[in-house]
């Protein structure tokens, strides 16, 4: 189909770094518990449907987690570290959103695909009155997700539909009320 739409929204992170490093040290103290009860006791669908699954590959995989929980443990990780390892870490693997970070400041995702185009336009949206203008000019080919089960493509053209039309205008104000920002990819 083409190019996603990546929507992000500047947030913040009310934690100490203290609290940050605690949160990580638990979330991989808890992958290693996770992976020792895999090397005692395998699952049986992993190994069916992996066949890089081995019992070699588990070993390593214990190492692996015993190292980082060790250097978590014993280093005090930089801000920028924990904000990246808590977004990025913690929440991908919570089913959370994605998260970006420039410097010290977050940005959360949101809105993922709230519009497709083809091709992969290297260009990053940063105001409201920007991303109207790219939405709306033919050229960039922009498409809107259609819920109408009689559309068998499932998509319309920007400006086709004013309800759909409406709904992306709404986030779009909703995501640089919040200096956020759209990239493609």
């Amino acid at each position: 189909m083409g190019c996603h739409t990546w929507c992000y929204k500047k947030t913040t992170i009310d934690k100490t770094d203290k609290e940050l490093q605690d949160e990580l040290l638990k979330e991989f103290e808890n992958r290693l518990e996770y992976a020792q009860r895999e090397l005692k006791n395998p699952s049986e669908e992993m190994e069916r449907f992996y066949e890089w699954y081995t019992q070699e590959w588990r070993e390593d995989y214990v190492l692996k987690m015993k190292r980082i929980v060790r250097f978590i443990a014993t280093h005090k990780l930089s801000r920028r570290t924990l904000l990246k390892k808590h977004c990025n870490d913690i929440h991908l693997y919570n089913n959370d959103y994605r998260y970006k970070i420039s410097e010290d400041v977050v940005y959360k995702g949101c809105y993922h695909d709230i519009f497709r185009k083809y091709g992969y336009p290297e260009i990053v949206l940063t105001t409201y009155d920007e991303a109207v203008e790219y939405y709306f000019n033919p050229a960039n080919g922009c498409l809107v997700y259609d819920n109408d089960p009689f559309n068998k493509s499932g998509m319309v053209k920007a400006g086709e539909k004013e309800e759909l039309d409406n709904k992306v205008l709404e986030a779009f104000k909703d995501i640089f009320q919040e200096d956020g920002y759209i990239e493609f990819g």
